[in-house]
C-alpha cells in the first residue's frame, strides 16, 4: 500500500507540472492534433515517470522531503500483519489501532474510487439505456442514433446521438459530432475516465479533461470549417444551439465548450510551426523528474549507523546460529513491541502505530525504558506480567550489519532493565517476563528495486552453512546456491532422525547483505529442517 501511495504522490506531481508547461506553451495554439497528442502523451508519461528507478550515490537535498515522506508512510503502514517467524505474538492494544491511520486512509481512497467509478458506469448505462430506445439509422460507418428526448447531440465511438428535430433540420452538427468519430475523440475521453478513477482526488486531472475536451471541439469544428462551411453561418449556428441539455458527461458533445473561447479559437491566426519545438522543454522536465524521484545508495547511512557500534562485530562477515529453538511458539498471552529497521537502516521503535524514531547508540536505553515502563504496569494492575517480546521486523533492503547490531543493542536493553527491576520484583518473576526472546517478523518490502534470491541457481557468494549434529559438524557449504542449500538438507533428513538427533546450523553472511536475502535463505532452512523438527516434537 505504502508503495502505492508514493506512486500516486509522485505521479500527481508529474501531471501537475506538465499541466502547467501545456497552459504556458500550447494551450492558444492552433496545432489542434499536436496538441491532443501532447496531452494524451504527457498522460502516459506522468503515469509511467514514477516507475523509473535508478540510485544515486549519496542523498541530494532534494530527495530530503521526499525521504521524510517515505519515512512517515512507512511508519503509518507498518502494522499490517502480526505473524512472526516463530509464531502469533499479539499485542494488549492491538484491538485499539487497528483500523486507524493506514487503514483509515486506504479505505477513504478506495472508497473515493469507486464512487467515481460507479458515475461513469450509471453514465454510461444511462446512454446505452437512451441508444436501445432510440430509432437506429446507419451511414458511413456512423451509427445515428434518432430519439425524440430533448438532449443535446453528442457521440461515442461509431453512435452519435441526436433529437429528431436537430437531425432533419441542422446538417452542420450532423458534421460536427461526425468530426468527433473520425477523429476518435471518445478513445480520448475513456483514457481519461481511467485515470480519473485513481487520480479523482487531484484537481490538476479534472482539468486536464477539461482542456482535452475544449481540444477536442477546436478539433471538429476546424474539421467542419475545412469542408468549406461558412464559418460565419457556423458560428451562428454555435450560438443557436448555446442552450442544450447535457445528460451524458463522458461523450463528445456539441456544447461542451464554452461558446466565447470556441469563436476566438476559429478567429485566431494558425499558429507558426516552430512553436511545436516547446515540446522539447519537456525532456529536461521528465529528467527532472526522474532525478528527484532516484533513491540514494543506503551503503552510506550503513556506515553512520553501524561502524560506531561495530565493537562485537569488527569482521565483514556476521556469525549467527539457527536451531530449532529459534521456531519454537511464544506463550499464548505474550505481548510485543516492535524495533523497525528501515531501508536506511534507521530505527524504529513502538507498538502498531505509536512509532518512535531512535537512533541506534540510544535504542538500548529506549528498550529499557520500555520494558520497565510495561512490566511496572502490568505488575500494578495485575500482580503478574506476561513475556514480553521484542519483534524485529527489518526492509528487505535494510543491510543486515545493522540488523546483527539492533539485536545486540535491543538484548543489551533487556539486561538493563532487568538490572533496574531487580531491586524491587523477584527473580522468577523477572526470568519468566523479561527472557530476552527477540524474534523476527517477515520482512517488508518498502525499496525497489526489492532484494531476493530470485533464482535458486544464483550463487550467493560470502554465504556460509555449517551443519551441527549433537555439536559435532556433519556438512558445509560456501558459496552456495538455494538448490544446493535444499538438495543438501533434503539429502540429510533422508539419513537422520531428526526427532532423535539434535541438530544446529551456523550461518555465515556477508555484513553488507540485504536482510532480504539471509530471510530467503533462512525459509529454506525452516521449510526443509526447522518446521519438520516441530512437527516431530
Amino acid at each position: 500500500m505504502t508503495a502505492f501511495i508514493i506512486y500516486i504522490l509522485k505521479s500527481t506531481l508529474c501531471l501537475s507540472a506538465f499541466y502547467l508547461l501545456y497552459r504556458l506553451l500550447f494551450r492558444g495554439t492552433t496545432h489542434f492534433r499536436f496538441n491532443r497528442r501532447v496531452l494524451l502523451l504527457g498522460l502516459l508519461v506522468c503515469s509511467l515517470l514514477p516507475l523509473v528507478h535508478f540510485t544515486l550515490e549519496e542523498e541530494l537535498p532534494v530527495h530530503r522531503s521526499l525521504r521524510m515522506l517515505d519515512e512517515a508512510l512507512t511508519k503509518v503502514t507498518l502494522p499490517q500483519t502480526r505473524q512472526a517467524e516463530v509464531g502469533a505474538v499479539v499485542s494488549a492494544d492491538a484491538g485499539e489501532s487497528t483500523f486507524l491511520y493506514s487503514r483509515f486512509f486506504f479505505f477513504l481512497y478506495v472508497g473515493g474510487c469507486s464512487f467515481v467509478l460507479l458515475l461513469f458506469l450509471a453514465a454510461y448505462i444511462r446512454m446505452w439505456h437512451l441508444i436501445k430506445s432510440a430509432s437506429v439509422y446507419r451511414e458511413s460507418g456512423v451509427c445515428w442514433i434518432v430519439t425524440d428526448r430533448q438532449v443535446s447531440p453528442f457521440s461515442w465511438g461509431n453512435y452519435i446521438v441526436m433529437n429528431r428535430k436537430d437531425y432533419e433540420a441542422y446538417p452542420l452538427i450532423r458534421l460536427h459530432e461526425q468530426m468527433h468519430v473520425f477523429y476518435g475523440h471518445s478513445w480520448d475521453s475513456l483514457w481519461m475516465q481511467l485515470l480519473q478513477v485513481f487520480h479523482w482526488f487531484n484537481p490538476v486531472v479534472w482539468l486536464w479533461q477539461k482542456e482535452l475536451r475544449d481540444l477536442h471541439e477546436y478539433q471538429a469544428d476546424h474539421g467542419v470549417i475545412s469542408c468549406g462551411i461558412d464559418v460565419k453561418t457556423y458560428q451562428l449556428l454555435l450560438v443557436e444551439k448555446a442552450v442544450g441539455t447535457r445528460l451524458y458527461s463522458m461523450a463528445c458533445g456539441f456544447d461542451h465548450c464554452s461558446l466565447k473561447k470556441r469563436i476566438t479559437m476559429m478567429m485566431e491566426r494558425k499558429t507558426p510551426g516552430w512553436k511545436r519545438l516547446y515540446i522539447l522543454i519537456a525532456f529536461p522536465l521528465a529528467a527532472g523528474a526522474v532525478f528527484v524521484f532516484a533513491q540514494p545508495k543506503v551503503d552510506a547511512a550503513l556506515q553512520t549507523v553501524v561502524v560506531r557500534q561495530a565493537a562485537m562485530c569488527d569482521s565483514s562477515s556476521l556469525n549467527m546460529s539457527v536451531s530449532a529453538a529459534d521456531y519454537a511458539g511464544l506463550a499464548p498471552d505474550a505481548v510485543a513491541f516492535d524495533v523497525y529497521v528501515n531501508q536506511r537502516n534507521q530505527l524504529m521503535i513502538g507498538v502498531f502505530d505509536k512509532m518512535d524514531v531512535v537512533k541506534l547508540e540510544g535504542l538500548a536505553d529506549a528498550v529499557s525504558k520500555r520494558l520497565v515502563a510495561d512490566f511496572s504496569s502490568r505488575y500494578a494492575k495485575n500482580k503478574e506480567v506476561p513475556q514480553i517480546v521484542a519483534c524485529i521486523t527489518a526492509d528487505r533492503n535494510a543491510k543486515m550489519g545493522c540488523v546483527y547490531e539492533t539485536r545486540q543493542q535491543i538484548s543489551r536493553g533487556y539486561e538493563l532493565a532487568l538490572r533496574e527491576l531487580s531491586a524491587e520484583y523477584s527473580a522468577e518473576l523477572l526470568q519468566h517476563s523479561l527472557s530476552n526472546r527477540i524474534v523476527y517478523n517477515p520482512p517488508r518490502s518498502y525499496g525497489n528495486p526489492v532484494a531476493k534470491v530470485a533464482d535458486k541457481n544464483k550463487r550467493l557468494e560470502g554465504f556460509g552453512i555449517t551443519i551441527f549434529m549433537e555439536g559435532e559438524e556433519k556438512r558445509s557449504l560456501r558459496d552456495f546456491t538455494l538448490q544446493e542449500l535444499e538438495s543438501e538438507i533434503a539429502s540429510l533428513l533422508e539419513r537422520v532422525d531428526v526427532s532423535k538427533n539434535v541438530i544446529s546450523i551456523g550461518l555465515n553472511v556477508p555484513k553488507d547483505v540485504q536482510e532480504g536475502m539471509v530471510y530467503d535463505v533462512k525459509q529454506v532452512l525452516r521449510k526443509l529442517y526447522l518446521l519438520k523438527v516441530d512437527v516431530a516434537h
